[in-house]
């Protein structure tokens, strides 16, 4: 009996304790799983609010650099908006200078081209006494070589020169090679009424007609025919059809058009046109001398 009941108690024992190790097990285990999860836990939200900090901190920095960046960006945009406000402002300045010198150019060559109206007015006069007959008469005959001279004295040499070389650089080419031609032939005009004035023989030899003819020709090419046959002085009845071109490109001038390729080359032609026809040196010796 007493064995027995010690092997039950034993038993019994032996399972309480097993049982209690059991549960001290499960309970160590529970305890563990839960620290290790409370730990990751912690670990995590530390984490997580170190993760959030350094996310703060870079979207601080970066908003800062932004921030410079456009600040740096306006700070470029303002310069580059003083510079070219500055450059648009000069070179406006620089237009309405060159606009007003223009304005100046045109006035002044075409006051110097009404200047010159005295010579045209006595190209009408050698048209109308026809050129040949004054020639043979003006050596022998001092009353007209004076009517010569009265029809003349609004004229003079320094009107023959130039007038306006000033200007050039202003005007357009067609308007100065324009300017030029027109200012060439009067020039003829007064080489040739100052050597009638003192009466010097063969006056209108004095001149390379063809030379002066060639210019016209160039100028107004659909006049060669009237030009080719007639006298030199009969040029007076071209005279205003030139001033009238004349005119058109001074206007052109002032509208700011451009010259293009053709009227470059054609106003080149023109220039070298005029710097053949010299009046020469024994005409303007002959002017001197009144």
């Amino acid at each position: 009996m007493l064995d027995t009941l010690d092997s039950n108690e034993i038993l019994n024992f032996l399972g309480s304790t097993a049982a209690s190790t059991v549960i001290v097990a499960l309970l160590i285990w529970l305890c563990r799983s839960w620290l290790i999860e409370r730990l990751k836990g912690s670990i995590k939200h530390e984490y997580d609010k170190d993760l959030e900090g350094h996310k703060a901190e870079i979207r601080r920095t970066n908003n800062e650099e932004m921030e410079t960046i456009k600040a740096e960006h306006r700070r470029n945009e303002a310069e580059l908006a003083a510079l070219t406000n500055g450059v648009l402002s000069g070179r406006m300045n620089r237009q309405s200078l060159v606009d007003q010198r223009k304005i100046k150019a045109v006035e002044t060559v075409w006051g110097a081209a009404n200047e010159l109206k005295p010579l045209k007015q006595l190209a009408g006069f050698m048209v109308a006494f026809k050129l040949d007959a004054l020639v043979k008469r003006t050596p022998n005959e001092p009353n007209l070589q004076k009517i010569i001279s009265v029809l003349s004295k609004n004229a003079s040499e320094k009107k023959y020169e130039s007038l306006a070389d000033n200007e050039r650089p202003f005007l357009g080419d067609m308007a100065w090679a324009y300017f030029a031609a027109y200012q060439s032939i009067l020039g003829v005009v007064f080489g040739i009424s100052k050597a009638l004035e003192v009466g010097l023989k063969e006056a209108d030899q004095m001149i390379d007609k063809e030379k002066v003819k060639n210019l016209i020709k160039t100028v107004l090419p659909h006049q060669s025919e009237f030009i080719d046959s007639h006298e030199i002085t009969s040029l007076y009845y071209l005279l205003e059809e030139l001033e009238e071109k004349l005119l058109a490109e001074l206007k052109k001038t002032l509208q700011g058009e451009e010259t293009d390729q053709t009227e470059i080359e054609l106003a080149k032609k023109i220039i070298e046109g005029v710097n053949k026809v010299n009046v020469t040196q024994e005409v303007l010796d002959a002017s001197r001398l009144s």
